[in-house]
């Protein structure tokens, strides 16, 4: 009778779920495999509350939070390595034996790492505090970049080893101390994923299990951990459990868990925790009732983010224009912009990018002025409050640098703009530039990042 509950007269009233029907297994990176699974025809009497698929071998193991059929997304996999998967669904009572096996699916390789720009602190990981104005390859091979930080790095290696560089005086390194390092240095754990932008001087990263942890710089209670201590120097839990995508900066931190919930914490001025308030927290709360977020940028004085439904929404200071909303009138709770889809956003201090399911980019709105170097990549240094596309060409990633942006073509060349003082734009010069311009000539890009002025990309071998 394991697993039934009964009710008084004695008849069973729940059981456990039914076996789901497994589906396709795909490879989507070099740690990320999909798997697809049906769900089962009975729910035992209690809705399921989530499924898990485990990875054989090693045992590691994804999530979603939905009662129906769908694809969970496992990450924290090693690169190169062939895993099947079996599928679980669980509800109130317990979990269900385990689907049959899934095919066969093998990691991607790892990737080539280049950084270039600023290097006062290391933060170029390349052994020297040596500025460069082209790409330099960083040694070794990696499989997860991080969004961007102020001036330290951190990057993920297809084994799940976490190493960081640069500049650690808050301990945003991770690594126990607050020495700076012009080296990659391993910190302690397996890693599936980590977060930050160009603004950030904290760190975070979520382990399997989707468990969230934060380091650094604290003063606004921004690393999520009920606290206020300045400096954290190693991996802090933040509460909660099923954190997928993490995002970090301007004395905020962003989250969204595996059930398409958003939750934020740290500092609230001009409403960026997207909560309707202006109050702070040190501990994560969560962002409206919507859940169906998919992914989400913090940067400066407020947030962009990306529904499932493609729809954009933005929140926190709009000084600039940069919410994309047609004004300069801040909110404090998420505004949907337009009704266009969009894939990706990047959100800097004082301006947002966007690029669009059909693969134009378009600068959302913000400062363009000289200083910056015309970072909303419109060939002008006008300020703009609303979405305008920034060239013809079509486009697969994007990120921003604190004073521009770092985009990469479908055909995978590399382009930069904005300011380019310390070389950021890695196109060997020090010129700024108001539109995009070719960093190199090489192809084959993968994914691009930036920090406060370096920028660092990944692409094939």
């Amino acid at each position: 009778m394991s697993g039934i509950m009964l009710n008084f007269a004695g008849v069973s009233s729940a059981s456990l779920p039914g076996v789901p029907t497994i589906g396709t297994a795909t490879a989507v990176g070099t740690t990320t495999i999909t798997v697809a699974y049906t769900a089962p025809v009975s729910d035992g009497g209690s809705p399921i509350i989530f499924y898990t698929a485990t990875s054989s071998p090693s045992g590691i193991t994804g999530t979603i939070g939905k009662a129906g059929s769908g694809t969970i997304t496992v990450t924290g996999l090693a690169e190169s390595t062939a895993y099947t998967f079996t599928v679980t669904a669980t509800n109130n009572i317990g979990t269900s034996a385990a689907s049959a096996a899934s095919n066969s699916a093998t990691t991607q390789a790892g990737k080539s790492l280049f950084t270039w720009g600023r290097n006062n602190s290391g933060q170029l990981g390349l052994g020297n505090t040596t500025d460069y104005s082209s790409p330099k390859q960083v040694s070794g091979t990696w499989a997860v970049l991080p969004t961007g930080t102020y001036q330290h790095t951190l990057a993920i290696k297809g084994n799940g080893d976490l190493f960081s560089w640069g500049l650690n005086d808050r301990g945003q390194l991770g690594v126990g101390n607050q020495t700076n390092y012009s080296s990659p240095k391993q910190v302690s754990g397996t890693w599936r994923s980590i977060g930050g932008t160009p603004s950030s001087e904290s760190s975070s990263g979520t382990k399997n299990a989707n468990t969230l942890f934060g380091w650094g710089t604290n003063g606004s209670g921004q690393l999520g951990i009920g606290t206020t201590a300045f400096a954290v120097t190693t991996p802090t839990q933040v509460t909660g459990t099923d954190w997928s995508f993490i995002t970090m900066g301007g004395g905020m931190g962003i989250a969204i868990k595996t059930d398409g919930t958003m939750w934020s914490w740290g500092s609230n001025g001009n409403g960026r925790l997207g909560q309707g308030t202006y109050v702070g927290c040190s501990s994560p709360i969560q962002v409206g009732s919507f859940s169906n977020w998919a992914t989400v940028r913090a940067g400066g004085g407020g947030c962009a983010a990306i529904k499932t439904d493609g729809t954009l929404w933005t929140w926190g200071d709009a000084q600039s224009g940069q919410l994309g909303t047609n004004d300069r009138v801040s909110r404090s709770s998420p505004v949907q912009i337009g009704t266009d889809t969009w894939s990706q956003v990047a959100r800097s201090s004082n301006f947002c990018l966007g690029l669009r399911t059909d693969g134009t980019l378009w600068a959302i709105g913000g400062y363009n002025g000289s200083y910056f170097g015309g970072p909303l990549g419109l060939s002008d240094l006008i300020n703009r409050s609303s979405p305008v596309q920034i060239g013809g060409d079509t486009w697969s990633k994007l990120a921003s640098h604190y004073f521009g942006g770092i985009a990469i073509t479908t055909g995978g060349e590399l382009y930069a703009w904005g300011k380019n003082d310390f070389g950021q734009l890695g196109n060997g010069t020090a010129t700024n530039s108001s539109s995009p311009a070719q960093v190199g000539g090489l192809s084959s890009w993968q994914e691009v990042a930036g920090g406060r002025k370096h920028c660092f990309a990944l692409r094939t071998p």
